[in-house]
Order: structure tokens, then C-alpha cells, then sequence
């Protein structure tokens, strides 16, 4: 289990999301169940495939609120797993 601090939806949700799975890449983490703020959001469900050099992550989340701020955040999420610090 691993937590978010960052509240849902809000400017650095996003960030810390994405800064949460690539860790949990590093740690070579296949899933986590994540804590959520607020908690009554919670939890959510991340699933982590890397093959070769391909990340394939997988989300469940329960709260329609979650999911819309998940759908919000992918085009960020993308731009953080395309840096060349994180590809390189």
C-alpha cells in the first residue's frame, strides 16, 4: 500500500501521481494499492507492466471523481514518462 498526499483533483494531484508510479517502477512494483486524500476516495488500484523499455500501467478506482481526475491527469502523466530523464 502506498499513499498520495496530494488531494484529488487539485494542480499537483497529477504530479504526484506520476512521481508515486515511477517509483514504483524503480522499485520494479507490479501493483499497488494506493491510499487517497481524501481518504474516503480510496483506494485505487495501479497495475505497472514494464517490457523491454515499455511501462504499460493499468488504473481502478471505484469514485467516478477519481476517474475524472485519472482521465485529467493521463495527458501529464505522458509528458512525465516521455521526459528523456525518465526515458534515459
Amino acid at each position: 500500500t502506498v499513499s498520495i498526499q496530494a488531494q484529488v483533483g487539485q494542480a499537483n494531484w497529477d504530479q504526484a501521481l506520476g512521481e508515486r508510479i515511477q517509483w514504483m517502477v524503480g522499485q520494479k512494483m507490479q501493483g499497488a494499492q494506493v491510499k487517497l486524500n481524501p481518504a474516503n476516495l480510496g483506494p485505487m488500484e495501479i497495475r505497472v507492466q514494464v517490457q523491454n523499455d515499455q511501462a504499460s500501467v493499468q488504473f481502478a478506482a471505484p469514485q467516478a471523481m477519481v476517474r475524472e481526475a485519472l482521465e485529467a491527469a493521463l495527458p501529464r502523466l505522458r509528458d512525465m514518462f516521455e521526459a528523456p530523464e525518465w526515458a534515459g
